[in-house]
């Protein structure tokens, strides 16, 4: 498990360095369905809407038609991260079909966001 830590954060890091895009240029706002694996290996599924203005990102992630979490974001380079007030952010990488693949929980659960309806006027709630 240290291993597959290391090696996310390592990989994630590294996409720090050499991401191309600038924040201003990458726009994520809009619906997305969630599929994930939780720290015990269960699988769960749900809703995320992703609210970009100029100078914020807000995340609202929705399992069984409740709002369960929500953050505030940023993006750089191609990593997208979520301050949502646990120990440790969310992370994704940015992919170039507008999926977002992450990683939370200090690297132990892993998220696939795939875009429904992308708008740059999205709002939440």
């Amino acid at each position: 498990m240290q291993i597959t830590k290391l090696l996310t954060f390592s990989w994630i890091f590294s996409l720090f360095l050499v991401g191309p895009a600038i924040a201003n240029d990458v726009y994520i706002s809009g619906i997305y369905k969630s599929y994930g694996l939780n720290p015990n290996g269960t699988d769960y599924s749900g809703e995320v809407c992703i609210e970009q203005s100029v100078s914020d990102i807000f995340v609202t992630w929705s399992f069984n038609g409740d709002t369960s979490y929500s953050g505030n974001g940023q993006i750089l380079g191609q990593v997208f991260s979520v301050d949502w007030k646990a120990e440790c952010p969310v992370f994704y990488v940015i992919m170039a079909d507008g999926e977002l693949h992450g990683t939370w929980n200090d690297g132990t659960a892993v998220e696939k966001l795939s875009p429904v309806e992308k708008n740059k006027n999205q709002t939440c709630g």
